[in-house]
């Protein structure tokens, strides 16, 4: 598991108005976001001089994977999606 990469997410079941991402990075990450069977639904770059992203998912409810990948690995959180 990587350790340059730190966020958390809130709120962890969240509506059509998304939710935000506080994270702290050293370098250049892209975040992806799948939905239950896999499929990519949301990708974002994510820079160093970044704190926040507010993210807004289309789709139906259910539980989304968001996954942070780096250069030394990936840290991975399950959202739900009322």
């Amino acid at each position: 598991e990587s350790q340059d990469v730190s966020f958390s997410v809130y709120p962890n079941h969240f509506g059509a108005e998304g939710f935000h991402m506080e994270y702290a990075i050293s370098g250049e990450a892209e975040l992806k976001v799948f939905d239950q069977v896999g499929k990519e639904v949301y990708r974002k770059k994510l820079v160093p001089s970044g704190n926040h992203a507010k993210i807004v998912l289309p789709g139906e409810s259910g539980i989304y994977n968001l996954v942070i990948y780096t250069r030394e690995g990936s840290r991975h959180m399950k959202m739900v999606k009322l």
